[in-house]
């Protein structure tokens, strides 16, 4: 079985439309967590309580992926 990753030279960007953002009750956000599902999102997961330097840690892993 090949298991090459194909590798394309372009240029990732992120454009967040801040005003399509909806803010979530904690009563909401917390039902999500415990169910693992928000307003269609059936992959959610809470990252409430993550610290900038954890989000730091998952950019250094899956930018080189994405």
């Amino acid at each position: 079985m090949d298991l090459t990753i194909k590798v394309f030279e372009i240029e990732v960007q992120r454009v967040i439309d801040e005003d399509a953002l909806e803010l979530i009750s904690e009563v909401e956000a917390d039902a999500a967590s415990d169910e693992g599902y928000l307003r269609g999102n059936s992959r959610y997961d809470d990252h409430r309580g993550w610290t900038w330097n954890d989000v730091r840690a998952v950019l250094r892993v899956e930018t080189p992926l994405v």
